[in-house]
């Protein structure tokens, strides 16, 4: 095979990049934004696992998740967890269902 068979004959097209989300979803962003916001500040962005400020960010968790049929705007629903400690729900969900927080 011939190295100038690999080559691109142009370069690349610069356009006017990728929306970051589309007008139909803006409303449903938006509630979500305000739901974990109050969320977040209710629980004073402390991990719900050891009830005080853990390593890193904070993450609002589902604890039933959305695609298992769990509320996506429901309060009652979410938890806050950091980063470190929300991995380990979704890394070892028989042990988060016994904590209660993953169902």
């Amino acid at each position: 095979m011939k190295r100038s068979a690999l080559r691109r004959s142009a370069g690349l097209q610069r356009g006017a990049g990728l929306r970051t989300r589309s007008a139909k979803r803006k409303p449903a962003d938006d509630q979500w934004r305000a739901v974990r916001d109050r969320v977040l500040r209710r629980a004073g962005y402390r991990c719900a696992l050891h009830r005080r400020q853990c390593w890193g960010p904070v993450d609002v968790h589902h604890i039933r998740p959305v695609g298992r049929g769990g509320p996506r705007l429901n309060e009652a629903n979410l938890a806050v967890l950091c980063r470190m400690h929300h991995g380990w729900v979704h890394d070892h969900p028989y042990e988060a269902t016994e904590l209660g927080l993953l169902r």
